[in-house]
C-alpha cells in the first residue's frame, strides 16, 4: 500500500495531476471525450538528456486520467513524417517512432512497467524486476490484461511523399494490472503517488534504405524526448522520472 497524503483536489508540489473521472471515455484516439475536456496538458517533451541539448523539433505533450478501474493516457505527437513497420507485439518498437510509458506504482524503482506503442497500434509491454544496471531482468510473458489502444493519425503512415500533422494516441491500462491482478478500489488509489515517465522516439525516415535504417544510421537519426529528462540516454532510471497523483 502506498502512502496517501490527504490533499483534496490539489497535487502535492512536484507531481503532476492525475484527476479521477466518472465520464465514459472511448478509446479510439479522438480525444472530444467530455472527460478529457477540462484535464490539463503537460509541459512539453524535452531531450532526454537535458535542456542543455537541443529543443524537439515536434511538441509532444500529454494528459492522463483515472477511475477506478483504468489509467487513461492521452499524447499529442506531432511530426511532419509519421513512421512505423513493426506489425507484431513484443517486437521493439523503439527502434522506430513510438511512445512509451513507464510506471513504478510502489517508487521503489523494482517490478516497474514499460508499454510501448508506435502510430500503427502495435505494442510491447514488459515488466522489469529492477533496473538494468543493477541486473534487472526485463519479463517481456507479462502483459497487460485488457489493455485498451487507440490512434488518429492526421497524415499518412511510412510515406515520404507528403507532410503529416500528428498522431493522437489514446490508451487506457487496467489498474489491477499493476498490483499484481489484485482490483484496487477508488479509496485505495485516492492521492497516491507514483512515479512515472514518457519517452518518444523519432526516427528520420529514410528513403534510401526504407523502411529500415542500418545500425550506423540509426544512431544519427534517431532522437529521444522525455517529459523529465534523465541527464543521459537510458529510460530505465526510475529514481529520475516524474511523479503524478490520483486526485478526485
Amino acid at each position: 500500500m502506498l502512502c496517501c497524503t490527504n490533499i483534496p483536489g490539489q497535487a502535492q508540489t512536484n507531481t503532476f495531476p492525475c484527476f479521477y473521472t466518472n465520464k465514459k471515455i472511448k478509446i479510439d484516439g479522438d480525444l472530444d471525450d467530455k472527460a478529457w475536456k477540462n484535464i490539463p496538458w503537460s509541459s512539453k517533451f524535452t531531450d532526454i538528456r537535458g535542456d542543455a541539448f537541443p529543443k524537439p523539433i515536434h511538441t509532444t505533450r500529454f494528459k492522463m486520467c483515472w477511475n477506478k478501474k483504468y489509467l487513461f493516457v492521452a499524447a499529442k505527437i506531432d511530426d511532419s513524417h509519421i513512421w512505423a513497420t513493426m506489425l507484431e507485439n513484443e517486437s521493439p518498437l523503439f527502434q522506430e517512432d513510438a511512445f512509451e510509458v513507464f510506471i513504478d506504482p510502489e517508487r521503489d524503482g523494482l517490478d516497474y512497467f514499460e508499454l510501448e506503442v508506435n502510430p500503427l497500434g502495435t505494442t510491447w509491454d514488459l515488466q522489469m524486476d529492477k533496473p538494468y544496471v543493477n541486473g534487472g531482468t526485463p519479463n517481456s510473458n507479462w502483459s497487460i490484461d485488457g489493455l485498451k489502444i487507440g490512434i488518429q493519425v492526421n497524415g499518412t503512415i511510412d510515406n515520404q511523399t507528403d507532410e503529416d500533422e500528428s498522431w493522437i494516441l489514446e490508451i487506457a491500462i487496467p489498474i489491477a494490472t499493476l498490483f499484481g491482478g489484485e482490483q484496487q478500489c477508488k479509496k485505495d488509489l485516492l492521492h497516491q503517488i507514483w512515479s512515472i515517465n514518457f519517452l518518444r522516439t523519432d526516427w528520420d525516415l529514410n528513403i534510401v534504405h526504407q523502411p529500415y535504417l542500418d545500425r550506423e544510421e540509426k544512431e544519427k537519426a534517431a532522437r529521444f524526448w522525455v517529459w523529465k529528462p534523465h541527464g543521459i540516454i537510458n529510460m530505465h532510471v526510475p529514481n529520475r522520472w516524474g511523479k503524478i497523483q490520483l486526485l478526485k
